[in-house]
């Protein structure tokens, strides 16, 4: 692969026998082509969902709470911090807990995408030890890599220096803006031009452009006068635009050297929208592609909801994932795990709610452990938690 070439119509990666195309179309439309397919395992009925949401969910000093009431949590976030200290060089423990450092190292993605995986994976592992265990997960960008890992295709150790190389690499490509527009993907095509990327499309009348500042002034400009109200996301990157062309062989030639199995749970590609494959979790070049790309959240959501889950569980910061999920018509139970930015309740406060809420809901899956197959059971297990003032939250 040659990243001197690279321009905003195409991006093409290769790995072994299994190239991958990224073109994007003139109204600035992504569409990943597997020249060599290969089968996606197939779906079964749903019963819990984890949800990890990507850049832009972050805020100062979050999980805090958390980390110094819940010793799961504790262990699991210095074991992240340890290692992200001794491989990039980075001190997460500052970055989460000391709320004056925080707010600074939160605008940076080589420190806050490392800080909101650990978050993440360390929320879930919380939940994990209690006996609440997914059997299917989705992720949204950054997201994807915290499923990844849960699943095994990353260890720990690997999974936190991607996600740290991938935080360097939107540094090195510079200041870039994100938009979030109300509009479908088809319409948000013909406002495009030359200089922006479609990088996510997040529900049927929800997306996400990308690009550098100017170019995304001039679109909300042009959607304010068309009374569209538009919002950024607290991220200065250009995430899954053409803007990343000049580091995907930097970032391919890095992920050659890193160990992958195949997944042992199943979760969403944001690349296709689909479950991921075998062959696509362990390809250097499906995560080229998943850096590049456009997000297929909703595609992704769709098929989860097409199985019909009991229960969607959103692991990490605020609830934007489950304003997502809304949009997409899903109309099943879905729970928090931690506050909103800003929001005046603590994390545990949230924690507690959902925790009692999961003990009610009958929640009845084949992977989960025992004390949570059952509504008597999960609340006799999970009583001890909770506290009177939550059992019946």
């Amino acid at each position: 692969m040659s990243a001197g070439h690279l321009t905003k119509s195409e991006c093409t990666v290769s790995a072994g026998s299994q190239p991958w195309l990224v073109t994007e179309g003139p109204a600035g439309g992504v569409s990943p082509i597997s020249l060599a397919s290969s089968p996606v395992p197939a779906s079964h009925g749903l019963s819990l969902v984890f949800m990890f949401p990507g850049g832009g969910a972050q805020y100062p000093a979050m999980g805090k709470d958390l980390y110094h009431s819940e010793p799961a949590f504790h262990a699991e976030i210095d074991g992240c911090a340890a290692l992200a200290r001794k491989y990039l060089s980075i001190d997460l423990w500052e970055a989460l807990l000391d709320e004056n450092s925080s707010a600074e190292a939160m605008k940076r993605p080589s420190i806050a995408l490392p800080a909101l995986f650990a978050v993440e994976y360390s929320l879930a592992k919380l939940w994990m030890s209690l006996g609440v265990k997914p059997d299917a997960m989705i992720g949204h960008s950054l997201g994807e890599y915290v499923a990844a890992c849960l699943s095994g295709v990353f260890c720990l150790q690997h999974a936190i220096r991607v996600v740290g190389l991938r935080g360097v690499l939107f540094e090195k490509v510079g200041m870039g803006a994100m938009l979030s527009v109300p509009l479908p993907a088809d319409v948000i095509k013909g406002l495009l031009g030359d200089r922006l990327s479609l990088a996510a499309v997040n529900a049927p009348n929800l997306c996400v452009v990308s690009g550098l500042c100017p170019d995304i002034d001039r679109l909300e400009a042009e959607l304010n006068a068309m009374n569209v109200e538009s919002q950024r996301i607290p991220l200065a990157v250009p995430a899954h635009s053409y803007l990343l062309n000049g580091v995907c062989e930097e970032f391919f030639q890095s992920l050659r050297q890193v160990p992958m199995q195949k997944p042992g749970m199943r979760f969403i590609s944001n690349v296709t929208g689909n479950w991921i494959s075998d062959a696509e979790a362990r390809d250097p070049a499906y995560w080229v592609c998943h850096l590049r790309n456009t997000v297929q959240f909703a595609a992704g959501m769709n098929l989860i909801l097409r199985n019909d889950p009991q229960v969607l569980l959103e692991v990490g910061p605020g609830r934007i994932l489950s304003s997502l999920a809304k949009l997409n018509m899903c109309s099943r139970l879905i729970l928090p795990s931690m506050r909103r930015r800003g929001e005046p309740l603590g994390d545990m406060d949230v924690f507690r709610s959902s925790l009692g809420r999961l003990a009610q809901s009958g929640l009845n899956t084949s992977t989960a452990c025992p004390e949570v197959r059952g509504t008597t059971q999960c609340a006799s297990r999970l009583s001890l938690r909770l506290g009177p003032k939550h059992a019946h939250d």
